[in-house]
């Protein structure tokens, strides 16, 4: 995982009537900064170049680890092959706002 390079790629599949659950770990040695802000904002299929997502899932972050729980009410809006970018803001000034993941989301059912 790099958070100050490239973003890593990843894809995601989501399973009809369950809850969206991930935790991406960093390690204690390079904790994330305390303030910082890391979002999952998903996006329309075939639209990888936009700037207005159909979600938005906000993080909660911890020094070694950004977790998201997302109910399948939510999770279940989400369209096969839609694209997805996580954010990672950390609190500077001014802030830096970098794409930690980048990838597709594919629906099992």
């Amino acid at each position: 995982m790099s958070l100050n390079g490239e973003p890593e790629h990843e894809d995601i599949t989501l399973t009809l009537g369950a809850d969206f659950v991930l935790d991406l770990k960093v390690p204690a040695s390079d904790p994330i900064p305390l303030g910082s802000e890391v979002r999952l904002a998903i996006y329309p299929k075939g639209k990888k170049n936009t700037l207005i997502s159909i979600a938005d899932w906000p993080a909660v972050v911890e020094p070694t680890k950004a977790s998201w729980r997302v109910q399948s009410e939510q999770a279940d809006l989400i369209p096969d092959r839609a694209h997805y970018r996580i954010y990672i803001s950390y609190p500077e000034t001014p802030t830096l706002d970098l794409v930690w993941y980048v990838g597709d989301v594919f629906r099992d059912q």
